[in-house]
């Protein structure tokens, strides 16, 4: 994932978002993070996030932050050794926290509209 898209999506813990959300469901059976990636990749770009898009894969979204919950930062023995990963996976299992507030609240344009 590009650093412009970890920027991105980092800028949105910075408006507010303040819903807490629990895993959507039980862990998936295959690891999501290459879709998630994917989801990523054409989701966000330099014009914003697309959430009719995000909307149309909610699947995926809800898969990851599953997958999240078990196999969090600490869960899979990521230690300072493989710091860039540790940081990847809670950039990544909190950005999906934040969109899926995003849509939770039915935003139409930023995640700013989020109280």
């Amino acid at each position: 994932m590009s650093l412009r898209i970890v920027s991105t999506l980092a800028l949105t813990t910075l408006v507010g978002c303040t819903t807490r959300f629990g895993a959507p469901g039980p862990e998936p059976d295959e690891d999501p993070r290459a879709a998630w990636a994917d989801l990523v990749g054409r989701a966000v770009s330099e014009d914003g996030v697309d959430y009719t898009l995000l909307a149309e894969e909610q699947t995926t979204m809800d898969a990851f932050a599953s997958w999240a919950a078990v196999h969090g930062p600490n869960a899979d023995g990521l230690s300072e050794s493989k710091e860039d990963r540790r940081i990847s996976t809670m950039a990544n299992a909190y950005n999906v926290s934040v969109l899926r507030a995003v849509m939770h609240h039915e935003v139409q344009e930023s995640v700013r509209e989020v109280g």
